[in-house]
């Protein structure tokens, strides 16, 4: 309570030094658009695109879209008649507030809300939120297929106040029926929260902070979604995978350097727990951008000021706090200097000994993610091709003090297979038309026996051996078609077929399934 207190005093004191555009909420790192920018980047119509952190402001994201369509007027061949439809349809959503009104917005991709006010130089808008989703064929831990419909109903609240103080609230609610088990649960150990009533879950859940914003530098407080790292469908250090959390963030960007850091609460086993994270990106020259960064979890009642200044080397915190959080270093790169296309990595450290085997010493945890993405493929317009390894060594994201493991509720901060795992996956992405997508992939993920944490060195030795004892295999094949059928309105159709080998890490326990996703989502 005190770090927020004192944030807002600061937000107070800068009040007055605040300026620029007003509208400065954040873009939800699991936005559509977002993939369209890997693209624009691809093609090097975009510079200064921080990849390796989400969510971007709306302010931030435009300029990009702006940056790009500039670019295109000068060189019409970058772009396709489709790329060049999606680039307007999503200037449409990014500038809807009344101070963009000087870009221009064709009629049908304006954003509409189901109710704005504003005087002078503030504004908010309020819409709606509908989602119907229904499973076939989903499989549990048991191996049992299932069917589970999910209805969720919200809404959502944004807008800015004096042109610097921007907010931002979506709340859901969610009926979930089919689930394995109708029971309430308030242990963040077990997942998110549920409330059982006639045999239905209902979940509920909601974004929101406010955000201040001078020249240079963005302070935000609230309960946020962040990812971190190149990735386009998974990452190591701060992965899709990870449920919103309630922080505290700092952004600053000046020229090619920007700084990313927040401290905040996530909940696991035993309630509570805290983390904090940092970290810098460098755009040397066109084409080219270096991250490193930082992450730490750890089980007291109060925020370490230590871990709360911006360029405290955590590893060094860590020592001066008694050597006993869970302490991970990043780094990653990308490169979109290639032809219609770009590379990059990401590693995570959560151990290190210099002096011992990188690959047999059981205290080097180690997690890695390389990537290719080619937005022309054999010169096929309109495609992609994305090809992702992810390898996560044994006993990454654990720790000898359980309660602080990197997981936030029952899911891992990482990657989604955990310890001791990898996972492939190659997906091409076809776009008929600027309204649709289709996209075929294939995945392998395998699941080791090492996901806890070790003994002591002197009882283990050297014992660390990767993908080892009764290793779990699911091949996973999907073919996936979005459309938006009018303006905010958008079906999924998804079929996927999954085959486990020694499901379960139980040898001989194979098992195959057939799904069937369907998905209608309203913003009104």
């Amino acid at each position: 309570m005190i770090l927020v207190r004192l944030s807002l005093i600061f937000i107070t004191l800068l009040f007055p030094l605040a300026a620029g555009r007003a509208q400065s909420t954040d873009v939800d790192p699991d936005y559509r658009g977002y993939e369209f920018l890997d693209i624009l980047s691809s093609r090097g119509m975009i510079q200064g695109f921080q990849s390796g952190v989400k969510p971007l402001t709306r302010e931030r994201f435009g300029e990009l879209l702006l940056q790009a369509e500039k670019r295109y007027s000068e060189d019409p061949d970058l772009l396709t008649p489709t790329e060049i439809r999606i680039l307007q349809r999503l200037k449409g959503d990014l500038f809807s507030d009344p101070n963009d009104r000087d870009v221009e917005i064709e009629p049908e991709f304006r954003e509409r809300h189901l109710f704005t006010w504003s005087e002078e130089d503030s504004w908010f808008a309020v819409d709606g939120i509908f989602i119907q989703e229904n499973d076939l064929g989903v499989m549990n831990e048991n191996g049992d297929k299932k069917s589970v419909s999910r209805t969720t109903l919200g809404g959502r609240v944004r807008g800015y106040l004096s042109g610097s103080l921007h907010f931002y609230l979506e709340f859901t609610n969610t009926k979930v029926s089919g689930s394995d088990s109708a029971e309430s649960n308030f242990n963040p150990s077990r997942g998110l929260p549920a409330v059982a009533y006639n045999s239905l879950l209902y979940r509920d859940d909601a974004i929101t902070y406010l955000k201040y914003r001078t020249p240079w530098l963005d302070l935000t407080i609230g309960r946020q979604k962040i990812r971190w790292g190149p990735g386009a469908r998974s990452g190591v250090t701060l992965s899709y995978s990870n449920p919103p959390m309630d922080v505290i963030r700092m952004d600053v960007r000046y020229s090619k350097l920007s700084y990313s850091g927040f401290i905040g609460d996530i909940r696991g086993t035993s309630g509570n727990k805290k983390i904090a994270a940092h970290r810098i990106d460098f755009i040397p020259f066109k084409g080219l951008r270096l991250g490193a960064g930082e992450t730490v979890v750890y089980n007291r009642a109060k925020f370490e000021i230590l871990y709360s200044l911006p360029l405290m080397p955590f590893h060094i915190a860590e020592h001066h706090l008694g050597d006993k959080d869970n302490n991970g270093i990043n780094f990653d790169v990308e490169y979109s200097g290639i032809e219609n296309g770009r590379v990059y990595a990401e590693l995570f450290i959560d151990d290190y000994k210099l002096a011992k085997n990188p690959f047999t010493h059981w205290g080097n945890k180690w997690a890695i993610l390389a990537g290719l993405q080619l937005t022309k493929p054999l010169n096929l317009s309109n495609s992609s091709l994305l090809m992702e390894y992810i390898r996560v060594e044994p006993y990454v994201y654990t720790h000898k003090l359980d309660e602080i493991n990197y997981f936030n509720y029952d899911r891992s901060i990482g990657h989604r297979g955990g310890p001791d795992s990898d996972e492939l996956l190659v997906s091409y992405i076809n776009r008929p038309n600027w309204r649709s997508k289709v996209t075929l992939s294939w995945s392998m993920l395998r699941k080791g026996g090492l996901v806890t944490y070790s003994p002591p060195d002197s009882l283990l030795g050297d014992a660390k051996e990767f993908l080892s004892g009764v290793v779990e295999r699911m091949f996973g094949y999907t073919l996936k078609y979005s459309i938006e059928l009018a303006k905010d309105q958008f079906v999924q159709i998804e079929i996927g077929i999954f085959d486990w080998k020694n499901f379960n890490r139980v040898e001989g326990n194979d098992r195959t399934a057939n799904s069937l996703f369907l998905s209608y989502k309203l913003d009104f």
